[in-house]
């Protein structure tokens, strides 16, 4: 009775399950159905929709397709962790995108944890690195990354600048709203999640 609405439901979320494989997942709720245990949709996808929906958004996403040079974006910074490109919308004299390789959505993805914190410091890093090598007459620099909701990439990326920023009103763009988000600082970042 099920199998062709949880077929069209693997459809819709573009999950590909053997026949055989949904079959056994209908049967399966269809007992505990019987048992008067409640039917749970998701024990039909549970073996891969949480897998496959972060592959699908590394799929879907811009960011990945960057790190992994499907796009014709030059990239600046490349290693085993990270790459770097200009923003091609800059809002500054120089304003650099230092992204993971692997797929981290936003900045509260991160934990208090080593394997976090050195891999910020080593987004912040390269950043440095780079805005130094490229504008080093500039006078201030700034580091950071988009707090939801005000993320434009659901993508982890730290945001470097040699200012000032251009035209000046884009500034806006990278202020802090303390607890609604906004803008933090790559530094403030590393102090929250610093083990």
């Amino acid at each position: 009775m099920y199998i062709s609405w949880a077929a069209e439901l693997c459809r819709e979320v573009g999950l590909m399950m053997p026949e055989v494989e949904l079959r056994s997942r209908v049967e399966s709720c269809d007992a505990r159905k019987k048992k008067k245990k409640p039917l749970q949709v998701n024990r039909i996808l549970d073996y891969s929709v949480g897998r496959r929906m972060a592959g699908e958004a590394a799929a879907n996403c811009l960011f990945c397709q960057i790190a992994r040079s499907l796009t014709s974006n030059t990239l600046l910074h490349t290693d085993d962790k990270v790459v770097a490109f200009e923003d091609i919308n800059p809002s500054a004299f120089r304003h650099y995108l230092v992204i993971p390789v692997k797929h981290i959505a936003t900045v509260k993805d991160l934990q208090r944890s080593t394997e976090d914190f050195n891999f910020v410091s080593h987004m912040l890093n390269v950043g440095q690195d780079l805005v130094h090598r490229d504008a080093p007459e500039s006078k201030e620099y700034k580091f950071g990354f988009h707090r939801p909701p005000f993320n434009s990439v659901d993508h982890l990326h730290l945001h470097c600048f040699a200012l000032p920023f251009t035209p000046r009103w884009k500034h806006v763009k990278y202020v802090s709203l303390g607890p609604l988000g906004g803008f933090i600082e790559a530094e403030k970042l590393l102090q929250k999640i610093k083990p």
